[in-house]
């Protein structure tokens, strides 16, 4: 398993033991998540998969160099 971080540099070493837990956050249409679902139930041994409704608050600030171009 691996996946990039917010600075898009690749991880993957801490994660490859299998005794860890593993939380993966997916955002968004509850149809394509009802699709989701199954498909990742298949590929589980065992665990829990937990789906709610969310609020996404977007929150953006401006570079220095981009506020005197606007």
């Amino acid at each position: 398993m691996e996946g990039y971080g917010e600075t898009a540099e690749l991880h993957k070493a801490h994660l490859v033991r299998s005794d860890r837990p593993v939380l993966i956050t997916v955002v968004d249409t509850p149809e394509n998540i009802d699709r989701l679902i199954p498909v990742v139930a298949q590929m589980m041994d065992t665990g829990l998969l937990a789906a709610s409704d969310v609020q996404m608050i977007r929150v953006e600030k401006k570079l220095a160099a981009q506020e005197g171009t606007t």
